[in-house]
């Protein structure tokens, strides 16, 4: 009998991301999670060799797509092909492998949009903390970040904004950003109802179905 579908992530900060989003989606308890072996967006292929005995309803990969979504979503194609699975010919398309767990890549924002789990993120900021965010932008523009990456200038940012938003703990990370520990505030990216999250939500949803 084929036990819950399971996510294989990146880091801890995606962890609590997709935690979150799913719970707030109400399919929390339908999916187990696995991390990326530490291996960040290179360490999926150990992980799915490991589970080629391992019968699984579905196995979904969610690694970010950082400034080019083409090269990113091949690193996951070869990873998947050298661990034996079938490979995917695109982003959330299903695939199964004869003798294992159907497999799926999830690319995060979304598909072939450039950016990772911060630039995501930044789309479901609290309207309290505007003030805040325009700081955090106003510090990629002294530091000349603007001119990098997609990827690279939304952490950089993510770090500004979080110190700047987490004033009783100005070293909060992201995997904490839902939490009210240490005086967090606990309500900066509410996920409901932000479209680019709520995509993400519903592919979940569709799979639990």
């Amino acid at each position: 009998m084929p036990t819950l579908p399971i996510i294989l992530f990146e880091g801890v900060e995606d962890k609590s991301f997709l935690q979150e989003l799913l719970m707030v989606s109400g399919v929390r308890d339908k999916f187990d999670f696995q991390n990326g072996n530490g291996g960040g967006k290179d360490g999926f292929e150990l992980v799915l060799k490991g589970l080629v005995t391992v019968e699984r309803e579905a196995i979904i990969i969610v690694a970010d797509n950082d400034g080019d979504p083409e090269t990113a979503f091949r690193n996951i194609q070869r990873q998947i092909n050298a661990a034996g699975f079938t490979v995917p010919s695109k982003p959330r398309e299903m695939v199964a492998s004869a003798g294992l767990s159907p497999l799926a890549v999830l690319m995060i924002p979304w598909d072939e949009d450039a950016g990772c789990l911060e630039t995501l993120c930044f789309s479901a900021v609290n309207a309290r903390y505007n003030r805040e965010l325009a700081c955090a932008q106003d510090l990629v523009r002294c530091a000349g970040a603007d001119r990098w990456d997609i990827a690279k200038k939304s952490k950089l940012k993510m770090r500004g904004f979080l110190s700047a938003v987490c004033k009783s703990d100005p070293n909060t990370g992201l995997r904490y950003a839902w939490g009210t520990v240490n005086g967090r505030p606990g309500d900066i990216f509410p996920l409901r109802g932000v479209a680019a999250c709520d995509r993400i939500a519903e592919y979940f949803i569709n799979l639990s179905a």
